[in-house]
């Protein structure tokens, strides 16, 4: 086993009241979910051809071809030099993946028949969910979001073993941000960059310390 955290550092996410800011754990790590937060266009070339590929703004569905693969039902592609969009069979399935060496990068696969292109998207703007599993015995903790209130974030801190919460190390938190927008527990740190009513953005500075 090793010891997973989600989100990694530097990484900026937001959360709704109630969802986990923070979670670390002897665990393994997969994709849950992948949304695309700006309507993107990508381009390449094929045989000799250029093409442009469109992907609306959305959530994806769970991944298609392969693990990690989300298809994009709603994506358009056409040759530059065709005046209309490609349909039916004459167009390729099309989905994205988090580039296996970057993990702030995109990648656009489009599978031709027997046939795949890879074409990289390094200004596509998404937000990744990521969801941690434990074999038993596993440890994991989690950092809650409780709220917002006249300057004040609550968070709720959680132990889990084998998946079931061990109430005796659970720990309500509350921190007056007009001390500072950089909160700390148990070696984590955390900046705060908007509190709204419906949810917190943030960015992760430091990771919990190992127990």
């Amino acid at each position: 086993m090793q010891t997973i955290a989600v989100p990694a550092v530097g990484e900026e996410r937001e959360v709704e009241v109630g969802s986990v800011m923070l979670s670390t754990g002897e665990a393994g790590i997969s994709f849950s979910g992948l949304r695309l937060t700006a309507n993107t266009a990508v381009h390449g070339k094929r045989a000799g051809a250029d093409f442009t590929v469109n992907l609306p703004e959305g959530t994806l569905p769970s991944p298609g071809y392969g693990r990690d693969l989300f298809m994009v039902t709603g994506a358009t592609f056409r040759y530059d030099r065709e005046k209309g969009e490609r349909r039916g069979l004459s167009k390729p399935d099309i989905g994205v993946y988090v580039d296996p060496t970057n993990d702030r990068r995109l990648v656009a696969r489009l599978v031709f028949g027997f046939s795949k292109l890879d074409v990289p998207i390094p200004d596509a703007q998404f937000q990744i969910d990521r969801c941690m599993w434990a074999p038993g015995g596993g440890l994991r903790r989690e950092i809650l979001y409780s709220g917002g209130s006249k300057g004040t974030i609550t968070l709720q801190y959680r132990e889990y073993v084998n998946n079931t919460a061990r109430p005796a190390f659970s720990q309500e938190l509350s921190y007056d941000l007009a001390d500072g927008n950089e909160i700390g527990f148990k070696g984590a740190r955390i900046r705060i960059i908007k509190v709204s009513n419906t949810g917190v953005r943030f960015v992760v500075l430091r990771q919990m310390t190992p127990q």
